[in-house]
C-alpha cells in the first residue's frame, strides 16, 4: 500500500515528502496512507507516549499491545519466568 502510493505521488509531481501509514480504526484496524514533509520525518526521533512503557521504564503496558497488536500480526508471546538450574563443570568438560 506504502509502496504504490509513493509511486502515485511520485508519478504526480510529488517530491521530498515520506508516505505514512495512518491508522483509520482499532477495530477492526484499518489504515490508510498520508504524506509527511521529509524535513519533519528524516532524522526526526519520534518517542513512543508514556502511557505505552510501565511506571518502572522497563516494559510495555497493555496501551501498547492494543497498539501493536496488528502491527505485529498476531497476540504477543507470553513472557517465561527462568528458574535458576546450578550446573557444576567437571575437568575435560
Amino acid at each position: 500500500m506504502v509502496g504504490a502510493q509513493a509511486v502515485r505521488e511520485a508519478v504526480s509531481g510529488k517530491t521530498d515528502c515520506m508516505v505514512t501509514l495512518v491508522r483509520e480504526s482499532n477495530d477492526p484496524y484499518t489504515c490508510g496512507t498520508g504524506l509527511v514533509p521529509l524535513e519533519k520525518a528524516a532524522l526526526a526521533e519520534k518517542k513512543l507516549p508514556a502511557d505505552y512503557i510501565n511506571e518502572a521504564g522497563n516494559f510495555p503496558t497493555e496501551r501498547f499491545a492494543e497498539y501493536a497488536r496488528p502491527l505485529i500480526g498476531g497476540p504477543l508471546p507470553e513472557y517465561v519466568k527462568l528458574r535458576k538450574v546450578w550446573v557444576s563443570l567437571s575437568e575435560g568438560a
